[in-house]
């Protein structure tokens, strides 16, 4: 199974906005709250459990079915670490209508590989099954939702098959244990200090995985997998109609024993607590790639439900991204740093994250640092000119316009991975019609003197949190002298302000008597073969 991994070091990719645009945007209204996309057919059933339903021909014969549980390694007591993702496995062994291995190979048998089509991840706050089957087999469907619902409240875990998939658990926990892994056993204690997150990471303890008694297993999963904890999504190529009676027909029923008697235990909130001092972590691994630094800032996350919510959103990336691109000229000119980024994203259910970070030129790490703290105290002290944002504007609306565009061709995948970020962080999705609206009136209200407040408010600092990794023979400085440089470090010359050299306009700038070319001759021939060619077309210039 994948076990979900938080990446910590994120560039200023346009993949955060495109999520953001695809969650929430604007109704019509100037105040109050966003509505949700009346495409979207939702529903609660009588044992509780939520289903949300949504028409889609990309790919054409497909449904996306996922079963988000809400719930995850953070709800794991003391003797319990390393369950949540125990259960996600023994989910995929016997079953109340399924013995080992059958859920497989039926779904084997009908073209479906386990892994891109069947599969699930366990995280923090949420444990998500997914499965993709055709659309216009009613047989299918009707698997597929005995499926899900074996997960939510049928999993019998069989002492022989829960011995065998301890061991599969422990060998994922040992494969862990390379960078990547014990960077993470470093940084999760030292980023949520002081809350439940810092000691709950997903692939659990290997002894508790090997030695908890099956009562604790169970235990968390009937206190946890509760129908008022599930959501059933299903997003495709087929009849809401026919997709929301099947629902109510398969998953309505909950059997006597089952999750309407399990206990009632509220779902408790972790937060992580945002007052402590600032605090530096330097990392060297033998198998580090190569030197980078991360300055992070926590804010509370809050979810985006009306105009003004979205439009503060807006400003955090707008703001993160004029960061972003004056960081990315240092490094074209030359900067001791080959790559920096800045970023803002939903780090885990109760932070958004503030990032900085760069990769520093071999043997130049202090002078990189410098040189971005440099650009991070000019961002603070000066705020951002006129031309930079009219840029940021200007790009903003071309990725709205290319959304609008191409709504029409967005893939269910994309759909589902957006409605579930809409059902765990209590969001609404909105339709194409609406983000494009929103965008569209939101872009023209923001001003320079509304970037700097947000700068002020979520830009204000040098970051609250230090992480450097390294290899172990990489030249860094001591770690008391970089977590002074961080501090303490100030320009010898005053900073200046930025300078709008018109850096990041468009490379071709037509003049007034610019004649346009033509299509000479075109070709189109098609790529792919089944349910989802692709057709090429190949244009000829004059």
């Amino acid at each position: 199974m994948k076990t979900l991994r938080r990446i910590l070091f994120t560039s200023p990719v346009r993949a955060l906005w495109l999520c953001a645009i695809l969650l929430v945007s604007c109704a019509t209204a100037a105040r109050g709250p966003l509505e949700q996309d009346p495409a979207v057919r939702s529903g609660v059933l009588a044992n509780g459990l939520t289903y949300r339903i949504l028409r889609n021909t990309q790919p054409g014969n497909r449904l996306f079915l996922r079963l988000v549980v809400k719930a995850g390694s953070v709800l794991e007591d003391d003797d319990q670490r390393g369950l949540a993702h125990l259960v996600e496995h023994m989910a995929f062994k016997n079953t109340a209508h399924f013995a080992e291995n059958e859920l497989i190979k039926y779904f084997e048998s009908i073209g479906m590989a386990f892994g891109p089509d069947v599969n699930a991840y366990t995280s923090y706050d949420q444990t998500v099954y997914m499965l993709e089957i055709p659309a216009d087999s009613g047989e299918a469907l009707d698997t597929a939702l005995t499926v899900i619902g074996d997960w939510a409240w049928g999993v019998t875990f069989e002492e022989e098959a829960l011995q065998k998939e301890r061991d599969v658990v422990i060998e994922e926990w040992r494969l862990d244990r390379g960078f990547s892994g014990r960077v993470q056993d470093a940084i999760l204690p030292f980023l949520f200090q002081g809350s439940r997150y810092a000691d709950r990471a997903t692939i659990g303890v290997p002894e508790v995985i090997k030695n908890a008694p099956r009562e604790r297993i169970v235990d968390f999963y009937e206190t946890w997998y509760r129908t008022n904890l599930l959501t059933v999504l299903i997003v495709g190529d087929a009849d809401p109609d026919v997709i929301e009676g099947a629902v109510r027909e398969k998953l309505s029923e909950i059997p006597e024993d089952s999750a309407i008697h399990r206990k009632k235990a509220a779902r408790p909130e972790y937060p992580v607590p945002l007052s402590r001092d600032e605090a530096a972590l330097v990392i060297t691994d033998p198998e580090s790639p190569y030197p980078m630094a991360q300055l992070y800032e926590f804010f509370p996350a809050r979810p985006v439900r009306s105009r003004g919510d979205f439009k503060n959103r807006l400003l955090r990336q707008v703001a993160s991204d004029i960061l972003g691109e004056r960081l990315n000229e240092r490094a074209e000119q030359g900067a001791p740093f080959l790559r920096a980024g800045s970023s803002f994203y939903h780090l885990i259910r109760p932070l958004w994250a503030g990032s900085t970070a760069f990769i520093p030129r071999e043997g130049q790490f202090e002078g990189a640092f410098k040189a971005v703290l440099d650009e991070m105290d000019r961002f603070r002290a000066f705020g951002v000119t006129q031309g930079e944002l009219d840029r940021q504007k200007q790009n903003q609306l071309a990725w709205a316009d290319q959304a609008w565009q191409n709504r029409d061709k967005t893939e269910s995948s994309a759909l589902i991975g957006a409605l579930i970020g809409s059902e765990l962080y209590g969001e609404p999705f909105l339709s194409p019609e609406a983000r494009h609206e929103l965008v569209g009136s939101l872009i023209g209200e923001i001003s320079v003197k509304e970037v700097n407040r947000t700068i002020a408010s979520y830009f204000g600092s040098r970051g609250k949190f230090l992480i450097v990794t390294a290899p172990e023979d990489s030249p860094l400085p001591p770690a008391a002298e970089i977590e002074d440089l961080w501090k303490n470090y100030r320009s010898k010359t005053p900073l200046a302000p930025p300078q709008d050299d018109g850096h990041g306009r468009p490379l071709f700038s037509p003049s007034p008597d610019f004649a346009p070319g033509k299509v000479v001759s075109e070709e189109s021939f098609s790529l792919g073969a089944g349910d989802s060619p692709r057709t090429v077309t190949v244009f000829t210039l004059s």
